[in-house]
């Protein structure tokens, strides 16, 4: 079993956003670690599940569309649902999936981190950053939690719409 959190990648700021923050979306460099990320994983997980947000969404959509994955939303693991977003976690861990991505929010890592029955860290949760991934395995005496940097950006531009063009084409709420 492994669970692997993951921080979206940047995104627009919020006071450079005006419209909905669900639909804020990541910037260029957001997309390039998005790409990224999608590259840095060798096998394909069971599941991904992500917050609805489309900076979440967008963050795991090139791992998805690279081993042909459908993407689950779940609203717990919008940031302001930090115990329910833990129990989502724990039931994927419980349920012993072969390998699962969650992309969720900066303000939910720690607090999920801390939930688990961690008992080998590699870095301090607080200070994750936009993009990184935190890998969690099983041991026979709990879990180890094994952070990794964002992968290295990818220089060319992403063959897809852009996230900022996806985000303008929705309907302002």
């Amino acid at each position: 079993m492994s669970i692997f959190i993951v921080r979206h990648a940047v995104a627009v700021a919020k006071h450079d956003w005006s419209r909905s923050d669900q639909h804020r979306p990541l910037t260029e460099s957001g997309e390039h670690e998005a790409a990224a990320i999608a590259r840095w994983f060798d096998d394909a997980p069971s599941v991904i599940v992500c917050s609805p947000t489309l900076r979440c969404v967008a963050t795991v959509l090139p791992l998805a569309e690279r081993f042909e994955l459908d993407i689950v939303t779940r609203t717990e693991l919008l940031p302001r649902a930090p115990t329910a977003a833990a129990e989502l976690v724990r039931s994927l861990i419980a349920r012993s999936i072969d390998s699962a991505v969650v992309c969720t929010h900066g303000e939910l890592v720690p607090s999920l981190l801390y939930s688990l029955p961690i008992v080998d860290a590699s870095h301090t949760p607080e200070h994750c950053a936009k993009g990184s991934i935190w890998a969690i395995d099983s041991l026979p005496a709990g879990l180890r939690a094994t952070y990794h940097q964002t992968p290295e950006r990818q220089t060319r531009r992403p063959r897809s719409t852009t996230t900022t063009e996806l985000a303008n084409a929705l309907p302002v709420r």
